[in-house]
């Protein structure tokens, strides 16, 4: 790739890192609608203080990514949707919340980006993932129910995330969650930061399985950079 190809990859890239700071305040934004839609207060709790710094760099990250995509139309596709994706980890960390609106406006993105991409045979496929999704975060639900239960929240985005990854897609947002979940309790666990009883919010690690789907490519190439830089060949 030559220095006039990463042109475009470093102004996404900044772009990302100047809106990433927006995401608190577009999710306050959209818990004022709430607030005054509900007439009700939502209890905020402090977790997400230390998180500060991963809304402009994830969102920078993922903007860098979307924009090696060959197509605009994806690429500006693949941007709001790794936004909105931030917005769902930080009100879930800050209100344990995953709201309804966010979650229908992914399902339908998945079910129109299925459409466009590969007719009624695409739509079938985000139905499918959507459904697949639901049913295996549901199930965790059950195994989970109590204190530290799986949300209803947690069940509806996961099924709106699989529908945006379709067949077999689904199957990559699955093990890119699981994979930043197994991440952050052995990190958690190793650093005396969490307990095996511990409680935390689901919606960032959902998010992050999304995200990371959405970009196969580009988290291929980057896994071999990592690993040439850490052989030094």
């Amino acid at each position: 790739m030559s220095l006039i190809d990463l042109i475009p990859v470093i102004l996404a890239g900044s772009a990302g890192l100047a809106a990433g700071g927006l995401v608190p305040t577009s999710g306050e934004k959209l818990m004022a609608y709430k607030v005054k839609k509900q007439m009700k207060k939502f209890v905020v709790y402090g977790f997400c203080g230390w998180t500060q710094w991963l809304y402009p760099v994830g969102v920078g990250a993922s903007w860098m990514a979307a924009a090696l995509e060959a197509s605009v139309l994806k690429a500006l596709f693949f941007m709001i949707i790794s936004y909105v994706m931030y917005i769902v980890t930080y009100l879930d960390n800050r209100y344990r919340i995953i709201p309804n609106e966010i979650t229908f406006a992914v399902l339908l993105s998945g079910l129109g980006y299925g459409l466009a991409a590969k007719g009624l045979s695409g739509l079938g496929g985000a139905a499918a993932g959507a459904t697949a999704g639901f049913i295996i975060c549901l199930l965790a639900a059950a195994l989970t129910k109590g204190k530290n239960a799986v949300g209803a929240g947690d069940v509806k985005m996961l099924a709106a995330c699989c529908c945006l990854g379709g067949v077999p897609g689904f199957m990559d947002v699955l093990l890119y969650m699981a994979a930043a979940l197994g991440v952050y309790c052995v990190g958690g666990l190793l650093l005396k930061r969490l307990k095996l009883n511990s409680f935390f919010p689901m919606g960032g690690f959902i998010a992050m399985g999304l995200v990371l789907s959405l970009y196969p490519r580009q988290v291929e190439m980057g896994v071999t950079i990592f690993n040439r830089l850490l052989v030094g060949g």
